[in-house]
């Protein structure tokens, strides 16, 4: 792909590393330190990323933007990456280095070493943004999505996934960085106050809201175990029952890509659009 970044954003500069960076300080950033280091050790081999992945193509496929997508806060570059060998034309905006080295690494040619402040974003420009569990990191979440809606063009799009359910909240939320959980209502409600129209939304990994509940929320509260920052590592682990979830779970791929949305699920995808 060959961009011209200062079309849609102002002040990068190109480095000896192939990382695009800004001079402009930018936001701090409620993420755990060490997190990407982390990701890109299971990244590859999680059914829950996989999965995830899967589902976020389905949508974009069928709602699809018309110039490049932001994939803004997008880590090591594992969504980006995947829709990218699908043919969209991506941007990656991570504020981590050690993030976007891992999207360099990962055949990323336009990588953005910022945060949303600090990327330099024009007004009204940008065909579509990515936010792929990353607007539950930030504190001012509709301040974020105003900020979203001003760089937008018309008819550009917003895609979301996030983790659902405030009842879902445990310590693995806290030590990821995040300040909340959302459900259908407050998700298309933090989009229409900014100013965004929702196109569609649903929820998804609609078999792990048992898990997630058992295995964290209420063996949280029996303590039966103390909740420690590497156990959703664990969870993430290949095996037997991972390949059997992401087999069983096959069937919400094919319900988003008809454009069906699930009733409920661990996480929620939103796609929403600028009108005006």
């Amino acid at each position: 792909m060959s961009l011209d970044l200062s079309r849609y954003c102002q002040g990068l500069r190109l480095q000896e590393d192939g990382v695009y960076r800004s001079d402009r300080i930018g936001q701090k950033i409620h993420f755990p330190e060490g997190g990407h280091a982390v990701l890109e050790q299971i990244e590859d081999a999680s059914f829950w990323f996989r999965h995830r992945n899967k589902c976020i193509a389905a949508i974009i496929k069928r709602h699809g933007c018309s110039g490049p997508l932001f994939d803004v806060g997008g880590g090591n570059g594992f969504v980006a990456r995947c829709l990218a060998n699908l043919g969209q034309d991506l941007v990656l905006v991570e504020p981590s280095p050690i993030g976007c080295l891992a999207a360099r690494r990962r055949g990323l040619p336009a990588v953005i070493n910022a945060d949303f402040s600090g990327a330099g974003f024009l007004p009204g420009l940008v065909p579509a943004f990515g936010l792929f569990d990353v607007i539950e990191h930030v504190e001012d979440d509709l301040g974020f999505f105003r900020n979203l809606h001003e760089a937008l063009a018309v008819g550009g799009k917003v895609y979301v996934t996030t983790p659902a359910y405030s009842w879902l909240w445990s310590d693995v939320d806290a030590v990821s960085g995040h300040f909340r959980r959302y459900n259908r209502t407050s998700l298309c409600k933090l989009a229409t106050e900014a100013g965004l129209a929702v196109s569609y939304v649903t929820y998804f990994f609609q078999l792990l809201v048992p898990a997630v509940f058992s295995a964290r929320v209420l063996a949280e509260r029996l303590a039966v175990r103390p909740r420690r920052a590497d156990s959703s590592q664990r969870e993430h682990a290949p095996g037997v029952t991972a390949r059997l979830l992401e087999r069983l779970l096959a069937y919400e791929v094919l319900l988003l890509a008809s454009g069906r949305s699930l009733s409920f699920g661990s996480s929620l995808l939103m796609v929403a659009t600028k009108e005006d």
